[in-house]
């Protein structure tokens, strides 16, 4: 139904005749011509006010409503998840023809727009190893970004979005300048920003840790403890323990903090499912490797009589550590 029908039977839901329902929005001859015809010069004050008047919240009045509230980014952006749903399922020439004919665009657009931008990114980070036009993220997008940012003073959602997207691309001491801007985030800042600020952090965590750069880990954590002052998620403070904790087992090799660590994984586990803790149980093992720790790697998992690497979970690891600790 359009926003007119909607607040009609909202209205007579609420037994309310229009001069109550529509006050200090519509007079009464303009109230009836938007509940008969839809016309309207509404204004954002006027739909928050509908918002409370109908008991519907902003997101599910825009969502019954039938009138296209998109505009020509959302229809891009919804085009291209489609889209490369579709070519990831299918690998068909039309679609990667389709990728391509979007970045152009895309590429076109992204110095007039944040969203654009954001989207330039996010098309290099998925597809610029599958599909040859579209190139990797180079150190001139690092040089555009900041020449873009350094025209705001305030930083708002595509911001930070921009942000986590570069961040797994290069190291804490190429993005400083930009996290100095951007952090400590408002305390005034909405969920959905602080969520996507966090993400930033891991973002640049896993790249540091990844790369082995280790002195740019601690002042990250410094970042994301300070975040967690004003954003108390349960999800964070335990990512962000988990990557203390590896900080300090990296940089001390005290089996102590590899155990938290791997009580992390056991908690992805049960939280957000086996996919996602073996990926991170993979990339701690990778880290481990790329340090040569045969000690960390003998304690997460253990090579069977088979030459199979067992889980830490499938050995007798974790027993001996624990009746080691309660020495």
């Amino acid at each position: 139904m359009y926003l007119n029908e909607l607040m009609k039977l909202c209205r007579k839901e609420f037994g309310e005749n229009q001069e109550e329902f529509y006050k200090d929005i519509f007079s009464r001859r303009s109230a009836s011509s938007f509940e008969i015809h839809n016309q309207h010069a509404l204004q954002i004050k006027d739909i928050a006010l509908l918002s409370d008047r109908s008991g519907l919240s902003f997101h599910e009045l825009i969502n019954y409503c039938k009138e296209d509230f998109a505009s020509d980014f959302d229809k891009d952006l919804d085009y291209f998840r489609t889209t490369l749903d579709n070519y990831a399922k299918t690998q068909d020439i039309e679609l990667k023809k389709n990728l391509e004919e979007l970045y152009s665009k895309v590429v076109s657009l992204h110095f007039t727009s944040l969203k654009y931008m954001n989207l330039y990114f996010m098309m290099k980070l998925i597809l610029s190893d599958k599909i040859d036009k579209i190139s990797k993220i180079d150190y001139p997008d690092l040089l555009d970004v900041k020449k873009i940012f350094q025209n705001f003073s305030k930083f708002t959602l595509f911001h930070y979005k921009i942000l986590a997207n570069i961040s797994s691309e290069f190291s804490f001491s190429e993005l400083k300048s930009l996290y100095d801007e951007l952090f400590p985030i408002s305390e005034n800042s909405t969920s959905e920003l602080k969520e996507i600020a966090a993400l930033c952090l891991n973002n640049i965590l896993a790249g540091s840790f990844l790369e082995k750069r280790y002195e740019d880990i601690l002042p990250i954590l410094n970042i994301y403890n300070e975040l967690l002052t004003h954003f108390p998620s349960y999800k964070y403070k335990i990512n962000y323990i988990h990557n203390k904790n590896l900080y300090l087992y990296v940089t001390t090799k005290n089996l102590k903090y590899l155990n938290k660590v791997v009580s992390y994984i056991d908690l992805l586990e049960d939280i957000e499912g086996v996919e996602i803790a073996e990926q991170v149980r993979t990339s701690l093992e990778h880290l481990l490797s790329q340090e040569g720790d045969e000690k960390g790697k003998n304690f997460i998992g253990i090579v069977n009589e088979h030459g199979h690497i067992q889980t830490y979970e499938k050995s007798n690891y974790k027993k001996f550590f624990q009746e080691k600790r309660s020495d």
